[in-house]
């Protein structure tokens, strides 16, 4: 078996919206056999940019996300400089309500830093 590698670049333009169906075809002239190759399908999933509040609630921040209509779920990022790069922490660390699924709590003292910053998303 042959395999090959395809990297996609990413243009860094805003999309709302999924694209499904995604596919790759390599042309007949590209191989060794005389029919081009599709691959499977898969969707690409957009991240909306979103809006939040944020609390102290007993020993939690509570970070609540404005919901976005179609979201199948919802993504924290941080960083300690406004201005930084700023990483998803919400798969790693901190949790979802269950009845209340964009809502994001952390232990408070979970931060070294005196401040920190979160950037949200919800995730279609």
């Amino acid at each position: 078996p042959t395999t090959a590698l395809i990297t996609l670049a990413f243009t860094g333009t805003d999309f709302d919206s999924n694209y499904v169906d995604f596919s790759i075809t390599v042309a007949t002239a590209e191989l060794s056999v005389d029919y081009p190759v599709t691959s499977n399908t898969a969707t690409i999933h957009a991240h909306v940019e979103g809006t939040a509040t944020i609390a102290l609630d007993g020993a939690y921040i509570k970070i609540t996300i404005t919901a976005v209509t179609g979201a199948v779920s919802y993504r924290v990022y941080g960083s300690s400089d406004p201005y930084g790069t700023y990483e998803l922490i919400s798969d790693t660390t901190g949790s979802f309500d269950p009845t209340e699924p964009n809502v994001w709590r952390i232990p408070a003292n979970y931060f070294t830093e005196n401040r920190h910053f979160f950037k949200v998303s919800a995730v279609l």
